[in-house]
Formats: structure tokens, sequence, C-alpha cells
């Protein structure tokens, strides 16, 4: 989850981790049917086809056909002309876009209906910042279909300076503990090392070598004891929420370089930001997004988080009466989004808290500067941090992308190609081509000529499975009325 800076009280810290002991006590989402066996067949019949399998293309593929059997995707053609094997589910697509399903680059799981949220909006995958063993349970269950819900990739616990800024955290001092944390990790079967804000430069680098000594990716936030270069250039594999670019990007004469480190640590970290935002210079941005290209590493910049944690009490409770999502929230998720209950967000002013909302205006450049050199980037949510809607947020984050420069189609390529190039499974999901896995996602409306028809989900396939309109609206009134909210 991401945090404005550093940690607040142990009391605040004791109340966050109640929240999470509420959300794991939640609503389990809907157990279904397994797997569907290799001879069940459905055939999309007459779409538009969204493909990503090449190069890129001015508009979908018109009049296709899709023939899925069990798991996989086994025929893509012209309508027409597949061979469909008898009793095959048909479904129209005629009218229709079909592409790949989305993927959430940056989630945390603590309410399991999350995973039926994701799946309503159309995302069939999500990596989780923050394991444990509840999230290495959830990925068993979906991996065995013992459970419907988006392929699930996890980090294990957060590895943090002492004390750390989130319950449950590994919280480690020296090289020596961020080695052994790391191989415990490794040990339990997580998928990638995550690395955060408190680490002091000794243990952050250790984390990093002996992940990658155990064939794992590390990354997460630059520490603020680490300049962005000297974090690239040693191995960081993946930074999220564009953690360290501020500071990377100042003007020669900017005021927060005028100061010592120990003045940086004795300054409000409010006060910091709003230098670090008066000194930023993008004139510096090729040369720090040309470090992300020379050393590979992987950008999630998680646009709206930063605008939802940092916006004013009256538009937070605004959402609260009015927006459409929160039939979908939980009671202690609400709780947790309440500005008085979220630590990060104690003794903050109005005008501090509009400080720090001015650097995600920064965003914007940022990510066109990392595209623009063809650096790596994923989209990622960071739900549920507030107003973060499980599922949702993906189409609004894919908007962020197109706002900030990229096309319709290299967003979508952030939610679907991208994922599965990170996590090096191209040959299985991520786009429409036979031999893939099954995650398919039908639209109504073509988001190539606007991305915001995303939003306009027709249906969702699922390793397999088929959730139409109506299964997907029966999942949303199963969360609601789980919620109290019917």
């Amino acid at each position: 989850m991401t945090t404005t800076d550093a940690p607040g009280t142990r009391s605040a810290l004791l109340a966050a981790s109640s929240i999470v002991v509420l959300w794991l006590a939640s609503p389990e989402p809907t157990r279904p049917q397994p797997f569907p066996a290799d001879d069940a067949c459905t055939l999309f019949s007459g779409a538009a086809l969204i493909s990503f399998a090449g190069d890129e293309v001015d508009a979908p593929t018109p009049d296709q056909d899709v023939l899925v059997c069990g798991t996989r995707i086994r025929a893509v053609g012209p309508s027409g002309s597949l061979e469909v094997p008898e009793g095959a589910t048909r479904v129209d697509a005629s009218g229709k876009v079909l592409m790949p399903g989305l993927f959430d680059g940056h989630v945390h799981l603590f309410a399991p209906l999350d995973l039926d949220l994701n799946l309503a909006w159309g995302v069939t995958g999500v990596r989780n910042l923050f394991g444990n063993a509840f999230a290495l349970n959830t990925r068993a269950q979906i991996e065995q279909g013992a459970i419907v819900g988006p392929r699930f990739f996890t980090a294990g616990p957060i590895v943090d300076g002492d004390p750390p800024i989130w319950p449950g955290s590994d919280a480690v001092t020296t090289a020596e503990a961020a080695r052994e944390t790391v191989a415990k990790q490794a040990e339990a079967g997580y998928d990638f090392v995550k690395v955060y804000s408190l680490l002091r430069p000794d243990p952050f680098f250790a984390a990093i070598e002996a992940a990658h000594e155990r064939g794992l990716m590390a990354g997460g936030h630059v520490p603020g004891s680490v300049p962005l270069e000297d974090a690239t250039a040693r191995g960081m594999d993946f930074i999220e929420h564009l953690t360290g670019f501020l500071p990377a990007a100042q003007r020669d004469d900017s005021p927060y370089l005028a100061l010592t480190p120990d003045e940086r640590r004795a300054t409000d970290r409010y006060e910091i930001t709003r230098l670090q935002v008066e000194g930023f210079d993008p004139e510096k941005l090729p040369t720090v997004a040309g470090w992300m290209v020379e050393h590979g590493v992987w950008n999630i910049p998680t646009f709206v988080v930063i605008e939802r944690i940092t916006a004013s009490a009256a538009q937070k409770q605004e959402w609260v009466e009015t927006h459409p999502q929160m039939r979908y929230v939980s009671g202690p998720t609400l709780s947790f989004w309440n500005p008085n209950n979220d630590f990060r967000l104690q003794d903050v002013s109005e005008e501090q808290l509009a400080a720090r909302a001015r650097s995600a205006a920064l965003h914007a450049p940022i990510v066109k500067a990392l595209h623009e050199a063809g650096a790596e980037l994923m989209l990622g949510t960071d739900t549920p941090n507030p107003f973060v809607f499980p599922g949702y947020s993906v189409h609004e984050e894919l908007q962020r992308f197109v706002e900030a420069g990229l096309t319709p189609w290299q967003a979508l390529r952030a939610a679907t190609v991208q994922p599965a190039r990170f996590l090096g499974q191209e040959e299985v999901f991520g786009r429409v081509a036979p031999g893939l896995e099954a995650d398919l996602l039908l639209l109504d409306a073509n988001p190539l000529e606007a991305i915001e028809n995303t939003e306009r989900v027709a249906g969702v396939m699922t390793r397999g499975r088929w959730l139409d309109r109506a299964a997907l609206d029966a999942k949303l009134a199963a969360v609601a009325k789980a919620y109290g909210k019917e």
C-alpha cells in the first residue's frame, strides 16, 4: 500500500492492524464449478478482435471467431472458418469487441470478495503487493479451481525498516537480516520480494541481491535513504508509485537540494514534498527515464491512488455519499478510508495535503517521459487504498495513461501484454492467440476509439469459464448484499 511518508504512532499502526483483521473476516467469493474439461468448448462468433498477437493496428480485426476448449484458446480465425466441436456453447459476439482480460499490477487483497469485484470489471489477473499466508492460500485455491478469481501473483510481507510503516511487515535493520528474510519468503513460495520506504541502504541492496540469487524479482518503494539512480543501477527490478522520481529530477538550484541530509530528516515530510515540487525540473526527465531503460526497470505509476489519498475531506465525503461504487465497499474498508482513521493523514492540514496533491499532477509528465524513452510500464491501482475501487479503478487508471499521452492501444498493452511480459508468462496469458489460456474480455464498444469503453463490459472469461453480463451482475449484487447495501 502506498504511504505519504513516514509511519505514525504505534497506536495508529495497531488501529490499521485491526482493520486488516476485519477485512480477513469478510465473506468469501463464490465457490464455483472446477475448470472446464478439455472437451468443453465455447465459440465467440463474429467479434471485432483486439488480439495483441501482432503489430499495432488502427482498429480491431472485424468478424473473427475465437474457439476456447477447456482453459485454452484452441483457434482464432475469420467468422465461419473454424471447425467447431458439436455441443460447443456459442456466444454471439457480433457488434462487440473481444480482447484479453485486464490485469491490475498493484493490489492488496484483504477482502476476499475483491476477487469477484475484479472479475465483474473484466480484471482476470492481479499482482498482490503485501503477502501473507492468506494470500498464498488464495493463490492455491484459484490455481486449483476451488474458487473463481483472477490469476493471482503475490509478494511476501513488505520488507521494511524497524519499526515498519505497516503492521505485518518483515522489519530488518541489517544486511544479514534482510538476506534471512528474503530466504524465508522464497522458501514460503512467494513470487517476488517487495522492499519499502524505511529501509537503510545496506539491507535494501542486500534484499535485492538475495532475491536475485533465488531467481526472484525485487522492487517496490525507493527508500528515502537511497538515490533513484543507485537503486536502478544496483538491481531494483520494479518501482511502485514513481517513488524516487521527484528528488531525482530537481533543478540544480532546487531548494530541496540545498538542504543537507540532516536538514531533510528534520523537515516535515509535506514540506519536503513542497520543496521537491517547487524544484522539479522536467528537463531532467529524459535522463531519469534513461536509467530505467538502461537497467530494464519496470514502473507502475498508480495515478489514481495518489489523487484519492490527497483529496480534500469535502471531496472524500462527496464520494462517500454519491459514488456508485460505494455499494461494493465494506464497513471496515470504509472505516479505514475515513481520514480520521488513516494514520497517514493524522495532524495534516488541508494546506499540507494540497501541497502533496500537487505532486500527483507530476505523474503525467513522468509517465510520458518514460513512455517516450521506451521504459517498461505496467498498470496498477493500489486498491483498496481510499476510494480506489477493486476492478473498477483499473478503468480509471487506463484513462490516466491516455491523459498522460499514451494511445488507448498503448494504455491497454500496459494492462494486458505488459503484465504477462513482466511475469515471464507471455505464452500463458495477455493475448488472444491459440495455445494461450482463455482470459478474455467482451466489450460493447471499441476501447481504441475511446478508452472509457473498457467500462462497457458484456462478459468475461477466466481460464475458460464464461461469465455473461447476467452472471457478472449477480456477482455485484452478491457483494452489495454481503456488505448490507442491497
